[in-house]
């Protein structure tokens, strides 16, 4: 084989090969870089979703003086249908005043956006909020002032950026 011959076809297997390499590089480029934008916008997402949980718990907390206050005039209404004969018997016999089932649907709507904001955000946040909420869960809070809120609000805001990965924040 002539040595133009012997130049021309190593020159087209080299030429072959940096154009394989060429796009395999291009491409483990490419997906690296849809991979990163992938996560960034995940993350956007996942963000989004915390801010709206932490919205929705800001909201729930503040209800919940109006519903204590909600169940003290409950139960004053009932204290006085139970002391007072005449409107104990209209009581059985027309059912609970009007006033009184709309007190406990405000009662319960605010109780529903209670545990519906303490069981998203141990879903939604990472370990320090899921404690925090863990601990909301197995009490029976009432009081806004409470210091396990304290503990899942500081968890949620320290865990805003929290993505359960090293050097993810």
């Amino acid at each position: 084989m002539p040595n133009d011959m012997k130049v021309a076809v190593v020159t087209g297997v080299l030429a072959f090969l940096g154009a394989i390499t060429g796009s395999y590089v291009v491409a483990h480029f490419e997906q690296q870089r849809s991979d990163t934008q992938f996560k960034r916008e995940f993350r956007v997402h996942i963000l989004d979703k915390r801010l709206a949980v932490f919205e929705q718990c800001t909201h729930a907390w503040s209800q919940l003086t109006r519903a204590k206050v909600l169940k003290e005039y409950q139960d004053a209404m009932l204290k006085k249908a139970n002391s007072d004969t005449a409107l104990n018997l209209a009581f059985q016999k027309s059912g609970p005043p009007e006033v009184l089932l709309e007190i406990q649907r405000e009662m319960n709507a605010i109780g529903s956006e209670y545990a519906s904001c303490v069981e998203s955000s141990s879903t939604l946040f990472g370990p320090k909020t899921n404690m925090a909420a863990d601990a909301l869960k197995s009490a029976d809070v009432s009081d806004p002032n409470d210091s396990r809120f304290t503990a899942l609000f500081n968890g949620m805001v320290e865990e805003a950026t929290y993505y359960g990965e090293k050097n993810s924040h």
